[in-house]
């Protein structure tokens, strides 16, 4: 019944920092069978030059994975996410003429021995 959360701090040579957070949970549909609603926030504490990145709360990303366990230690999963930028981030995009926001599919396999 509880999130897994992870949680970093960045810091470069240059002293830019970022934190990221990522939330998820795995709701269990049967026995080898799982959903799992995701959530990643960015905020970057300073400016970058270097990087590119502007401070304040830089983006968002929403998504959600189906996974099957084949056997407990290999487990294919299939997903999509939503991604936002947001703040300054979000301006300095669209400054540029870029997009802020983008869709997704992930592929990928849960491996562990």
């Amino acid at each position: 019944y509880w999130f897994e959360m992870e949680n970093s701090l960045r810091i470069n040579e240059d002293g830019d920092m970022q934190f990221i957070n990522e939330t998820e949970y795995d709701w269990q549909l049967s026995q080898v069978s799982y959903l799992q609603p995701r959530l990643e926030v960015v905020a970057n504490l300073t400016d970058s030059e270097k990087y590119d990145r502007q401070s304040g709360l830089s983006n968002i990303r929403v998504g959600l994975r189906y996974r099957h366990e084949i056997v407990r230690e290999v487990a294919p999963y299939v997903g999509v996410y939503y991604s936002k930028a947001l703040g300054n981030t979000a301006d300095a995009l669209k400054a540029e003429g870029k997009s802020t926001s983008e869709t997704g599919v992930v592929l990928g396999a849960r491996i562990w021995f």
